[in-house]
C-alpha cells in the first residue's frame, strides 16, 4: 500500500491568525493561485481577509472548477480599469437613488416628477 495524502485544503500554510495580514494572504494565494472555500471560512479573521481578496480589483477569482477551490491570478491593466469604471458607474447610480420605504430606492428624478404631479394634480 502506497502513501496516504491528506489535503488540508488550504494555501497559506500553518500561518496563525495573529500573524495573517491582507497584503501576505494576497501574495500567497496569489503565488499558489488558488485557495479553497474551507480556509477562507475557518475563522472570522480569515474570512474577513478573504472576502477582501473577492472585492480587490487586482485579482481575478474563478470559482467555477473544482470545489473547494478558488483560483486565482492577477488581474491585466484593462481588467482593473474596468472594474473600476463599473465601480464609478454603480456609486454614480446608487448616489442618484432615494430611499422610498423600507429597503426600496427609486431613482431621485422619478420621485421628484412624482411629487410635483401629485401637488398639481391635487391643487
Amino acid at each position: 500500500m502506497g502513501p496516504i495524502h491528506i489535503c488540508r485544503f488550504d494555501s497559506t500554510g500553518d500561518i496563525s491568525n495573529r500573524k495573517l495580514t491582507y497584503s501576505l494572504v494576497k501574495s500567497i494565494v496569489l503565488e499558489a493561485g488558488r485557495y479553497s472555500i474551507f480556509e477562507a471560512t475557518d475563522t472570522p479573521k480569515r474570512a474577513k481577509l478573504f472576502t477582501m481578496l473577492g472585492e480587490d480589483e487586482e485579482i481575478v477569482e474563478d470559482r467555477t472548477r473544482d470545489y473547494p477551490w478558488i483560483y486565482v491570478r492577477a488581474a491585466t491593466a484593462e481588467e482593473i480599469e474596468k472594474r473600476r469604471s463599473e465601480r464609478k458607474r454603480i456609486a454614480e447610480l446608487e448616489a442618484d437613488m432615494v430611499l422610498i420605504g423600507k429597503n426600496t430606492y427609486a431613482p431621485r428624478k422619478m420621485v421628484e416628477d412624482f411629487k410635483i404631479k401629485m401637488r398639481t394634480s391635487n391643487g
